[in-house]
């Protein structure tokens, strides 16, 4: 018979990753985001060792069959170990076992716990596990798009990428710069050399923005450089600059997982954004994904403009989330109001009475308002 067991300390995390690789190799696909060195990097970086919630069930001779990598926020909301850095995220198992492991190890979650589960794709085990069920007590929820581009073995989708008008006249302004190349790092000690770069054009990208770069806040640049000295994580990163004779106009950290090339976190220098540096970082990025064999350039998530203009594909990430006990009873209290007044509005209107000892000017009863409690809007 399975048996739950909830880890809490991050050494007990760490002896576990031998399975974690193990069930993260068996994923319909593995993403970096579920690896273990991401997960363990990121509850380093942040200090979320303190809040580890991972669920794992065990089969009768102790192997580990699955695991929910959850932590709580300082909100107190179970989640995801690396949200909101991870762009995919999923319970860990042999796909043939999902629908039984995966209820599993959500049942260990405390009734009285809070959970929010982001940036579950289509595919996730999770989100299929639970569709199969009838009944549930979480709701399921649309969150975000992710849109990509699918190549096709005729490279006629790249090709014709590649000719669009837009591509091609900003790369002939960009070049007036100098020849364009885009480089890849090829050791963790060039990447950490590169990191500035990214950095400060992020930085000074959105400078003037209602939303401020993250690499303002060291501890975000001291994530991406623990992920470029993690050695497990080095053979899944592709970082490039994009530079026009010796100036670095663009710059992408993303990842190379499998066969599909993962558009992560881009930049570009603000100076020459009347060239369009941004497109030609792209226009480079598809050569790369062709020459790199990928099957598709995956755009991870998020809604903006420009992914769906280069996208012939777009899937979806979910939210999954359950209130806790006291939440759920607060709703289930004002679900029961409103039917209320829905069913029965005469509740709530101000009643009136007859007082005969009030007369109006012609000897009749006045009707008067009597309050009946505390009016509702």
């Amino acid at each position: 018979m399975t048996r739950l067991k909830t880890i809490h300390e991050l050494d007990s995390l760490r002896r576990l990753e031998p399975d974690w690789l193990r069930l993260w190799a068996l994923a319909p696909r593995p993403e970096i985001f579920s690896h273990p060195s991401w997960a363990l990097q990121f509850l380093t970086t942040y200090g979320s060792g303190n809040r580890i919630h991972t669920v794992v069930a065990l089969a009768p001779d102790g192997t580990v069959r699955g695991l929910l990598p959850l932590f709580q926020d300082s909100l107190g909301w179970l989640k995801f170990i690396g949200d909101p850095r991870s762009d995919y995220s999923d319970a860990l198992c042999d796909p043939q076992d999902a629908a039984e492991i995966v209820p599993l190890l959500l049942s260990a979650i405390p009734n009285q716990s809070a959970l929010r589960l982001h940036a579950l794709p289509d595919h996730s085990l999770l989100l299929t596990a639970l569709a199969a069920q009838s009944r549930q007590p979480y709701s399921i929820e649309k969150e975000e798009p992710c849109p990509a581009i699918i190549f096709d073995s005729a490279g006629l989708v790249a090709e014709g990428l590649l000719k669009k008008e837009s591509l091609r006249r900003h790369e002939k302004k960009v070049a007036k710069l100098g020849p364009v190349r885009l480089e890849k790092l090829l050791t963790p000690a060039s990447a950490l050399q590169a990191l500035p770069i990214l950095f400060n054009q992020h930085v000074a990208r959105w400078r003037s923005s209602p939303t401020p770069s993250l690499f303002q806040q060291p501890e975000h640049r001291l994530f991406y450089q623990n992920l470029v000295t993690d050695p497990d994580l080095w053979p899944l990163l592709d970082f490039r600059v994009l530079y026009a004779g010796d100036k670095a106009v663009a710059a992408h950290f993303g990842f190379l997982t499998g066969n599909r090339m993962l558009w992560y976190k881009p930049s570009f220098d603000p100076e020459f954004a009347p060239l369009g540096p941004g497109e030609v970082l792209l226009k480079h990025l598809v050569e790369a994904a062709v020459a790199a064999q990928a099957s598709e350039l995956d755009f991870t998530r998020g809604n903006e403009a420009f992914k769906h203009r280069f996208a012939n594909a777009t899937r979806w990430n979910h939210l999954v989330h359950r209130p806790n006990l006291t939440q759920r009873l607060h709703a289930l209290a004002r679900a029961g109001r409103d039917w209320t007044r829905r069913k029965l509005p005469s509740m709530y209107r101000p009643k009136t009475a007859t007082f005969p000892s009030l007369d109006d000017s012609n000897g009749n009863a006045a009707r008067v308002p009597l309050a009946l409690g505390r009016q509702r809007a």
